[in-house]
């Protein structure tokens, strides 16, 4: 396991900690400062407020999705208190090397519901379930984040990688298919607890199929060079990515607990247009975040207004239930739907101009469906750069063509197949 321990209090609790880390340490578990299984929180109790911050930092841990254990003064003080507020383990002021063995017992059996839903360290293997004419892989679950507005590592636990072995097998199960998309709950953070990397993972599905291949979201620190460089040079890879950068403001990503700053983004997107300059590169943002001032949201406006952006799915801030930033200060709702109706018309401009740029070249189409518009009869498709494509008449589905890009049409681009 990986456990933190925190201290409060006096330094005979900083030195009872250390003793309880070696012996930690003994049975072979990583004491950590971040990303912890479990959190051990050595607390105090000799004021008020001594005992408030012992429950802030309970209450805090908890939030953050790890399994809690509580040793010393307040544990020994109020352990039903303790156990109403979800705490797992609880070891007062005596028998405290006990602990090792009360955290290995939770976390190995599941004894408590969050302990089952977040202490999984093995990938799941699901069963594949065949679509009409994507296949989507799933090949990573969990979160390692400590996002303030995110529920999910609560939920989903911490990430876990398929192994290549696993997405080897389901391959040899998608020769039906044109195009393969590759999900995770955090993609980029595939293969970190294997020795792996996201680009391993691709280059997999790519050497065991024939089928074109689409990433779904990778967070905006996790598309390396070696990612942006594979996207380039491999033509079964679709040139679009979506990025959740959610604020473009560095004070509002401090406070979001996001690992980059807004020139980091920058610097990204550009060697991405630069590498791949057709690339549909979208975006989610949330605006109206808590402490998000009008300066703050006007940086991620103009910020969003230079990049060549193509793609944006814009979020109004909701309170999340568990998590930190539902306990901050809100952004009035007015405020709020005014800077969405604000980055929303943005969006809508980037849309055309990005379309604009398309017309006259020729894009791989991926066909889906055939419908009947006003104007006529169209085939519906995808481009490789995730483009809704509207040709006229109907062509044979569940194949990649060559399409002609003739005319801005609806929410895409009409395209004719050459003869």
């Amino acid at each position: 396991m990986r456990i933190k321990i925190e201290t409060l209090g006096c330094k005979v609790n900083g030195v009872e900690s250390e003793s309880i880390a070696e012996l930690f340490r003994k049975r072979g578990h990583e004491i950590v400062k971040d990303n912890a299984d479990v959190v051990v929180i050595n607390t105090c109790c000799v004021t008020g407020e001594a005992e408030a911050k012992s429950r802030q930092a309970i209450r805090k841990a908890l939030k953050a999705g790890a399994e809690v254990a509580v040793m010393g003064c307040y544990g020994q003080l109020a352990p039903d208190t303790l156990k109403e507020i979800g705490v797992s383990v609880i070891v007062g002021t005596s028998e405290r090397k006990s602990i090792v063995n009360k955290v290995e017992e939770i976390y190995n059996q599941h004894k408590s519901d969050s302990q089952a839903l977040d202490m999984s360290n093995i990938y799941e293997d699901l069963p594949h379930v065949p679509s009409k004419t994507r296949a989507f892989m799933k090949i990573q679950d969990g979160c390692n984040g400590k996002c303030t507005y995110c529920i999910i590592p609560t939920v989903r636990g911490k990430s876990r990688s398929r192994s290549l072995k696993s997405i080897i097998q389901e391959c040899q199960t998608l020769s039906d298919y044109k195009e393969i998309v590759i999900t995770g709950i955090n993609l980029g953070q595939y293969g970190t607890d294997l020795g792996l990397s996201l680009t391993d993972a691709i280059r997999t599905v790519l050497n065991n199929t024939s089928a074109r291949v689409r990433l779904s979201s990778v967070e905006p620190d996790e598309v390396t060079e070696e990612l942006i460089n594979l996207i380039k040079d491999e033509p079964r890879i679709c040139k679009h990515l979506h990025i959740p950068v959610q604020s473009c403001s560095d004070a509002v990503l401090k406070v979001m607990h996001r690992k980059y700053t807004v020139n980091d983004f920058k610097q990204m997107v550009n060697r991405l247009h630069d590498n791949i300059p057709t690339m549909m590169i979208g975006i989610d943002i949330i605006l109206g975040f808590p402490s998000e001032t009008d300066e703050m949201f006007e940086d991620t406006l103009n910020c969003l207004r230079e990049l060549p952006i193509s793609h944006f799915h814009v979020f109004g801030y909701s309170p999340r239930k568990g998590t930190l930033a539902a306990e901050m200060e809100q952004v009035s709702p007015i405020v709020k739907k005014a800077r969405v109706d604000k980055i929303l018309t943005l969006a809508a401009e980037k849309k055309s101009a990005y379309h604009d740029t398309l017309i006259s070249s020729e894009v791989e189409v991926l066909t889906e469906r055939t419908r009947k518009h006003f104007e006529g009869i169209y085939t519906e498709g995808h481009s490789s750069e995730y483009v809704k494509v509207y040709i006229k008449g109907e062509v044979p589905l569940n194949e990649i063509i060559t399409v002609k890009l003739t005319e801005v049409f609806k929410d895409g681009i009409i395209g004719v197949v050459d003869n």
